[in-house]
């Protein structure tokens, strides 16, 4: 048997990294993630982000599972530091509404941790949210199809 000191091995990755500046009206309906303020390669600067949720706002850590060899669409969000009626929050994409040249319209999917017995009113997480292209450093897109 012999031992190769210079293997090679197979990275993965299904995310496409975009600036905010190639954004168009193609980008419309895409899911996406959001990398705001400081790049967040491997989870380094995680930025905070407030926003007002049912008139509340909510603290989120970015969470980037990016390490520059293994990086998965599915493995980016944001983590509520703080909670809404007990109810712990994650924003697990988000969906392009609409561009203008100095901002862009998403819409939040959440995923949601309830405490027992908890009421959720049909009112709640219904906002979209209008960002300036300034404070996104770069969109994340899953690419259709692996090595794409």
């Amino acid at each position: 048997m012999t031992f190769c000191a210079l293997c090679k091995g197979q990275d993965g990755s299904d995310i496409r990294y975009y600036p905010t500046s190639v954004l168009d009206s193609s980008f419309i309906g895409r899911e996406i993630h959001l990398d705001f303020f400081h790049r967040s390669f491997l989870s380094f600067n995680n930025d905070t982000l407030v926003l007002k949720i049912d008139n509340t706002s909510i603290r989120f850590l970015e969470r980037r599972n990016d390490n520059g060899f293994n990086n998965w669409f599915s493995q980016q969000f944001l983590e509520s530091i703080d909670s809404l009626n007990s109810i712990a929050i994650k924003i697990t994409s988000w969906i392009i509404l609409d561009i203008t040249k100095d901002s862009i319209n998403v819409k939040p999917n959440y995923s949601l941790i309830f405490p027992k017995e908890t009421f959720i009113s049909d009112k709640l997480f219904k906002e979209n949210f209008w960002f300036p292209k300034a404070m996104i450093i770069e969109v994340l897109v899953k690419s259709k199809q692996f090595g794409s």
